[in-house]
């Protein structure tokens, strides 16, 4: 079996950033010949690369942008077009939105045509996708539908404790003190932050 030039190009990037040594690519290379698994494969299963600098260094191999997602704010606005289902299923979170008809969308797998297109039909916007690593995106689908959930919740209670407040004082002064207003003055302080 032969090392394909793009696995090259890719053991190339990678001495070029002083992520590998050229004994661990020869190393890595070696060992993917035996295997017959992707170079990028064979690297993370070895150990040599991170998961993070292996999706960065192939990002910028394809033309891709690459989010760091512990380091990016995702728009509750934004991930709340595409159902969770539908986040799940394609390993992809929208993120942020980029002027008026465009949709920034997190993703493991970029160049899935079909994600991107069953995102497009949901949310009516042109999709533009970046690279991330599983790990992350999974984090934060996980903490985007924990995120809901509480809103979800607290606009419940916010119903609830607005429900028999007759009189127009006590209704805004039970307003003031609504969860619903305690969590977008959190929201509004962690964006400030």
């Amino acid at each position: 079996m032969t090392v394909s030039s793009d696995a090259r190009h890719l053991g190339s990037m990678l001495l070029e950033e002083g992520l590998l040594t050229e004994e661990q690519l020869n190393q890595a290379i070696a060992a993917q010949e035996e295997s017959g698994n992707p170079l990028g494969r064979v690297l993370l299963d070895e150990g040599l690369v991170s998961e993070a600098d292996l999706v960065k260094t192939l990002a910028r191999q394809i033309g891709i942008e690459y989010v760091d997602l512990t380091e990016v704010t995702v728009d509750p606005a934004a991930a709340a077009i595409v159902p969770e289902y539908l986040q799940e299923r394609y390993t992809a979170l929208p993120i942020a939105f980029r002027g008026d008809n465009r949709l920034i969308v997190a993703m493991v797998d970029p160049a899935n045509v079909l994600a991107i297109d069953d995102m497009r039909a949901i949310s009516g916007m042109d999709i533009i996708p970046v690279v991330t690593t599983r790990g992350d995106l999974e984090d934060a689908i996980k903490r985007q539908a924990r995120f809901d959930e509480s809103v979800s919740g607290l606009a419940e209670l916010a119903v609830e404790d607005m429900q028999g407040f007759d009189d127009p004082a006590g209704r805004e002064s039970a307003a003031e003190e609504a969860p619903v207003v305690k969590l977008m003055n959190t929201i509004i302080t962690r964006a400030v932050s």
